[in-house]
């Protein structure tokens, strides 16, 4: 039987490649290390075998290819905001903006283009 209050601890690891999905861990050590490893976000979802709504975001939430495709395209969707502030010739803000895709994105393409954006911005104010 199933304890009445059962709080589990599970981590998310997005994936950032189309087609991977989310990739859940339940040992929160695995999970933070290849968080940190992947530099990929993590959330912590806790619940209960009675919640109600805890089922419906299993089943309904984590499994829904926009939720997926949504936590895909995070760390792309801060890159282009770096990529306007560029455009509009707000090169503070942008750099601000591609320093957090870096630090919030580590080892990830998104980074990688923020820190040249950054190195392009710098050599022009030369």
């Amino acid at each position: 039987m199933k304890k009445l209050l059962l709080t589990t601890l599970i981590l998310l690891i997005t994936s950032w490649a189309y087609g991977q999905g989310i990739k859940w861990y339940e040992n929160f050590a695995k999970g933070w290390a290849e968080a940190k490893r992947s530099g990929k976000p993590m959330m912590i979802d806790f619940y209960t075998d009675w919640c109600h709504w805890c089922g419906e975001l299993d089943k309904k939430v984590y499994t829904d290819p926009h939720v997926i495709k949504l936590a895909e395209d995070k760390a792309k969707s801060s890159y282009s905001l770096g990529k306007n502030y560029e455009a509009n010739k707000m090169y503070p803000q942008a750099i601000r903006e591609y320093q957090r895709v870096i630090s919030e994105y580590p080892n990830t393409i998104w980074a990688r283009k923020a820190e040249e954006r950054i190195k392009i911005i710098k050599s022009k104010q030369r």
